[in-house]
């Protein structure tokens, strides 16, 4: 028998892929390599410009499964948690740093976005979950 928990694949991997993910799309999406000095700073602009929206709450999003002892069978509560997180932490960016002109645009795309990070979460959490204690 390990002395390892079975949570820890996915504590660690899971906020490291999100983290990768978001990073490439960063940086493909909004074509950073035109805005900064070589690949390294480039990618690591695109590693900030994704911590905080996507990286934190996958970290949250694993410790309550780690807490709560989650198991591959439980995505509906995975789901839910995960889209409550993500449309807190949305909307609490949105409360720090409010845009009164776009802010029904900017509340539609949060929406989207967490349901998309949920359905995300769930289905490669899930994955990296024990499948029994």
């Amino acid at each position: 028998m390990s002395t390892q928990s079975p949570y820890l694949k996915a504590i660690i991997i899971f906020p490291l892929v999100t983290q990768l993910i978001g990073s490439v799309i960063a940086y493909v999406l909004f074509d950073l390599d035109d805005y900064r000095e070589g690949y390294f700073d480039s990618a690591l602009f695109g590693f900030f410009l994704t911590f905080w929206p996507l990286t934190v709450p996958a970290i949250i999003n694993a410790y309550f499964a780690k807490c709560r002892g989650y198991l591959r069978h439980n995505w509906k509560k995975i789901l839910l948690f995960s889209f409550i997180i993500f449309c807190y932490w949305s909307i609490g960016n949105v409360v720090i740093a409010p845009n009164t002109k776009y802010l029904t645009d900017r509340i539609s795309f949060i929406l989207g976005g967490s349901a998309i990070m949920a359905i995300y979460t769930t289905i490669f959490l899930s994955l990296l979950l024990p499948k029994s204690k």
